[in-house]
Formats: C-alpha cells, structure tokens, sequence
C-alpha cells in the first residue's frame, strides 16, 4: 500500500509539472515547442496555423468593418471566439484532432489554475468552450466554410450562450465545457 500510494503521488506530481506551462519555462522547455510537436504528429502544420491567424484577420475585417472603433471587451470577444471556432472548425475534423486540441487548452487551464495566474484558468476553459463550437460546427457544415463562420460570426453577435465571452465574468466556462449552460 505505501508504495503504491507513493507511486500514485509520483506519477501524479511528473504529470503535473508536465502539463504546467510554469514549469516546463523553468526547465527551458517552450511549451509551444510541445504543443507544435503533438501538433505536427497529427498532421497540423504550423502553416497551417498561420493560415487561421490570417484567415480570422480577413474574417474580422469583413464582417467588422470599424472593428479598430469598438470597445477593447468586445474586441476581446470577437478575436477570441472568432479564432477558436475557426481553429477549431477546421483542425477538428477527425476525433484524435479533436481531443489533442481540447488537451492543449485543457493542460493550459490546469497549469494556469494549479501554478500560475489563476485569472487565466477561466480564459483557457473559455478556449475550449469555443473549440466545441467550433467542432459542432464542422459537423454542421461539413466543408463548408463560409456558412460556418457566418453561423459563428451570428452566434458572436448574437452573445450565444454556447460560446465563452472574455468580458462576461459572472460566467462559469467549466460549466459550460461540462454542457451546463
């Protein structure tokens, strides 16, 4: 018994520091470094990624022409949601995809809330609220991309329930991960 409980604690405490964005900077690992590795195994170029950074720019300036006008919170907003739905939208297309992107942003949210800022637990969980709008998205629209950001752009504008707002701090984004809205 003692010895198991000490290997529980072991692995567990090695499982923590490796998820933990803290401490993987301690130990001169980028944990982007990590993430673009798993990344790269499943396919997800950093081409790829580049393409949606871009892409949310084109889709930003399109559908908010005086996007530089508006409030820093509704910026916050759009750029957010805009940017994990479309991520999400199109890596999300397979399950293993799926999972290792909520991973990403679920051992973001573990390393923030078990070790750093706690302020950005909420925002890391909010990023995976809005890949499962993404994601439900994709099935949705299968390939097409257009009526999926319009969706995701009216559902923005619209302060869906299903999607994570920065500005709104009375929300409970792990309730909303979890499907309680």
């Amino acid at each position: 018994k003692r010895r198991f409980k000490s290997d529980f604690y072991r692995r567990t405490e090695v499982t923590l520091m490796a998820i933990n964005p803290e401490f993987l900077k301690f130990m001169k690992i980028n944990p982007m470094t990590l993430y673009s590795k798993g990344a790269a195994k499943l396919g997800v170029t950093s081409e790829e990624t580049d393409q949606i950074r871009k892409d949310v720019i084109t889709y930003t300036n399109q559908y908010y022409p005086n996007f530089n006008k508006l409030d820093d919170n509704v910026k916050s907003n759009i750029m957010e949601a805009l940017t994990h739905g479309l991520a999400a939208y199109r890596i999300g297309d397979t399950p293993a995809k799926r999972a290792a992107f909520q991973a990403k942003d679920i051992s973001q949210a573990i390393g923030h809330g078990l070790f750093a800022d706690t302020k950005f637990f909420d925002e890391e969980i909010g990023d995976a609220v809005n890949n499962k709008v993404g994601f439900f998205l994709r099935e949705k629209h299968q390939d097409n991309e257009k009526e999926a950001v319009k969706e995701l752009i009216d559902m923005i504008n619209k302060k869906d329930k299903r999607l994570y707002f920065i500005s709104d701090a009375d929300q409970k984004p792990i309730n909303k991960l979890l499907g309680f809205y």
